[in-house]
């Protein structure tokens, strides 16, 4: 989770990742659409995974968009087009877009063919519609790849309408979407005593729950800040994150 903290309660998510990954591996590839709130643990499960992929030889490519300004056509697949010696067009017209398309599917099916494939894209509920076009193009044909793109999406978002919306929608329909909930009681408890570096008490757990709504990375903030007593509200670093938010 935050600052080495293990993940709790995301054993069956980690589980169908971890299986989507062996699937990449077995030239069955796939798009995972990694869906939640703000701060129920996307980024972190996805890193997880991405850390495994490594260590089991996958050439893992990290991508994000940028949510404090509009960013250029591409943006969070610059990383990966590189990776695969390709460049984002300097056109935004249609056929520009479709040619890129075709190009980087042939370079990732020469890419796959040496070893798995996995690109960790965050926050695509802010990327640009050329961004999540050419995800939804791909989203079926690396079915017959070694290749798994893994991304992340707020499922609350001001942006989460229109085009937006439609695309990852599809994205969800072509592929998989795993969603995270927030945590339970005693989920909070455990995380709470993980944050704090020692074991609560039940109180404080229930407190915790109730503060936070179950949300990881609150529990994580608001048990550090606490250092143990029940918080009677939520912690500078949390309110600072929602306002972000």
């Amino acid at each position: 989770m935050s600052g080495g903290i293990a993940l709790v309660g995301r054993d069956e998510a980690l589980a169908t990742l971890r299986g989507a990954l062996a699937q990449a591996e077995a030239r069955h590839g796939q798009l995972v659409l990694l869906s939640g709130e703000p701060g129920v643990g996307k980024s972190a499960l996805a890193e997880l995974l991405g850390r495994e992929a490594e260590a089991r030889g996958a050439a893992v490519v990290y991508g994000r968009a940028w949510e404090l300004a509009e960013a250029p056509p591409y943006f969070p697949v610059w990383p990966c087009l590189r990776a695969l010696g390709l460049e984002p067009p300097s056109s935004t017209a249609p056929e520009a877009a479709f040619h890129l398309w075709e190009r980087v599917l042939e370079a990732l099916g020469r890419a796959a063919a040496q070893r798995t494939v996995v690109w960790i894209l965050d926050d695509l509920h802010a990327a640009d519609l050329l961004t999540l076009d050419l995800l939804s193009f791909l989203a079926r044909p690396l079915r017959a790849l070694g290749v798994l793109l893994l991304v992340t999406q707020r499922d609350r978002d001001a942006r989460l309408a229109g085009p937006t919306a439609a695309r990852l929608a599809r994205m969800a329909r072509d592929g998989r979407e795993v969603r995270l909930e927030v945590l339970p009681a005693a989920e909070v408890a455990a995380l709470a005593s993980a944050g704090a570096g020692r074991t609560l008490a039940p109180a404080v757990g229930d407190e915790l729950c109730d503060l936070t709504g179950g949300n990881p990375l609150f529990v994580i903030e608001c048990a550090r800040a606490s250092r143990g007593a029940a918080p009677v509200r939520l912690p500078a670093s949390v309110r600072e994150l929602t306002g972000e938010r």
